[in-house]
């Protein structure tokens, strides 16, 4: 059974950017995810809750700026993710099938 966590198409391509570039500011994840920062939000907090990713204040600038990162359990979970994809399609394309 997929994971109902990752399962899901914008937390698929949060995951694919975090994995891509393991950190970054969440205004840069909201434009390469193409969502509204409600919606970016509202999926980060699912993906936290389930341990996957990480969100930081940096107060250390004029304009405090957060930032997204994912951790070594979000990568373990989106990898066994794309496994299970790929195992299914490599069955849809069997010629057993």
């Amino acid at each position: 059974m997929f994971d109902p966590t990752l399962h899901s198409g914008p937390r698929i391509t949060i995951m694919t950017r975090l994995v891509i570039l393991p950190s970054q500011r969440f205004g840069a994840l909201q434009k390469s995810c193409g969502l509204t920062a409600g919606n970016l939000a509202n999926h980060l907090q699912v993906l936290e809750a389930a341990g996957y990713v990480a969100q930081e204040r940096d107060e250390k600038h004029a304009q405090p700026t957060k930032k997204v990162r994912i951790t070594p359990t979000g990568e373990t979970a989106f990898r066994a993710y794309i496994t299970q994809l790929k195992t299914l399609i490599s069955q849809l394309d069997s010629p057993d099938r």
